[in-house]
């Protein structure tokens, strides 16, 4: 695997960060590894920023730092995860941190939330959150 180093004012920075991506994405490590990467445009939810997921043999650690396009309502579904990230039913969902407060936090969950807020357009989100993987499915 050949990444691009990116240095800033780089001619065609954008275009190598998306070359890499695109190479990670396609890539595995040792068969047991392989990330994916979300960003502007290939999430209609997504205004600015990006989602990373990143799944090894034993965890999926997903890190997002973006803006929504558009209000999402409590318990929304950002994204579903891809085959080989998650077991069946697992999604980046809208969740409250307090009850009693505006501060919100995206979760990966089985469906199974208590407490959501609805997030409303050009909200920041930014979070990592690792979980146990479920090896009764495939690494793509």
């Amino acid at each position: 695997m050949a990444l691009t180093t990116i240095f800033t004012g780089m001619e065609k920075g954008p275009e190598q960060i998306d070359a890499n991506f695109k190479e990670l994405n396609s890539s595995k490590l040792d068969n047991r590894y392989s990330t994916k990467h979300y960003s502007t445009g290939q999430n209609s939810l997504i205004k600015a920023g990006s989602i990373d997921i990143a799944r090894s043999e034993n965890t999926v650690t997903v890190t997002c730092s973006f803006k929504l396009s558009k209000d999402l309502a409590a318990n929304g579904a950002i994204m579903t995860l891809p085959a080989g990230y998650a077991a069946p039913g697992f999604q980046i969902r809208i969740a409250a941190m307090l009850s009693n407060n505006k501060q919100a936090l995206i979760v990966v969950d089985r469906n199974a939330l208590k407490t959501s807020v609805a997030i409303t357009a050009d909200d920041y989100i930014t979070m990592t959150v690792t979980y146990p993987t479920n090896d009764d499915f495939p690494i793509e």
